[in-house]
């Protein structure tokens, strides 16, 4: 982990004055990019703060160089010196990304996720799933509806509307089932292919 350039005034002048010892040992602190949970970075660099030690200053120091560059491009927005302590830091860092935090899907959003043209059945139900799982508190039934809804019109749909899932667990298995009936079929036009091609020799 490299020192923190002059160049970030959000320090004040007695942070950005204050040199990491010669000896530091550097601490192993993941990076943080925007998308994991910030509290939870907050608490493992402070942690690893109390094992390595050093003073208010090489902490601020520590937690900046903690953030990708594309984190860092707040700092311009306070006024120079704004960050006095470690505390200050860490509360301006809360601030900022919890007023910039994408708001999780809810299940309505569900019925925006649609099956594209050409699309398989599995690599549908494989993106539906992944804002499923974003979801605090999936309804099931809305989710079924949802896929239900969005599945381009052909007979596993078809099939689906007749006899209804109860949940996505269900929708999972008649797709795998479904996968090695197409699989089967897809495998015995194949035999009559080659088979039809080497009658014509």
């Amino acid at each position: 982990m490299e020192d923190v350039e002059p160049d970030f005034q959000l320090f004040s002048f007695e942070i950005l004055n204050e040199p990491i010892p010669a000896n530091y040992v550097f601490p192993k602190i993941g990076s943080f990019n925007g998308k994991q949970d910030l509290n939870a970075h907050v608490k493992n660099f402070r942690a690893q703060m109390l094992i390595y030690g050093g003073s208010d200053a090489v902490r601020c120091k520590m937690l900046a160089g903690s953030l990708t560059d594309t984190r860092l491009d707040w700092f311009n927005n306070f006024p120079e010196g704004s960050v006095t302590s470690l505390e200050v830091f860490v509360r301006l860092l809360v601030a900022h990304f919890a007023a910039n935090k994408t708001k999780l899907p809810d299940t309505a959003d569900l019925f925006d996720v649609r099956q594209a043209r050409g699309e398989a059945v599995k690599q549908y139900l494989h993106r539906f799933n992944e804002v499923v799982v974003q979801i605090s508190q999936p309804n099931e039934g809305m989710c079924v509806e949802a896929f239900i809804r969005q599945l381009r019109s052909g007979s596993f749909g078809e099939s689906l509307v007749k006899k209804r899932p109860a949940n996505m667990a269900d929708i999972n298995l008649w797709i795998v089932s479904y996968v090695k009936v197409e699989e089967f079929a897809r495998k015995k036009i194949e035999e009559r292919r080659v088979k039809m091609g080497r009658n014509q020799r």
